[in-house]
């Protein structure tokens, strides 16, 4: 159901998401470490990204409209 691709990105990420997502496979990403970079994997179509430092990585999503999966009290 889903891949995970590992750092460094290869140079047609987005193709190569664009190939994954039309066979119904999400995307998954390990080993961004900035928030320029994280903004480049959500450009390409990357579902989900582990990231190191939370905080910006959620500032980053938000701007893609990606909000957090937070449970009710």
């Amino acid at each position: 159901d889903f891949i995970q691709l590992l750092a460094p990105p290869p140079a047609d990420l987005k193709g190569l998401v664009a190939r994954l997502k039309q066979h119904g496979i999400r995307v998954n990403y390990y080993g961004i470490e900035n928030p320029d970079g994280l903004r480049r994997l959500f450009e390409a179509g990357v579902d989900f990204a582990l990231v190191n430092d939370v905080s910006a990585g959620l500032k980053v999503a938000a701007e893609f409209g990606v909000k957090p999966n937070v449970p009710e009290p």
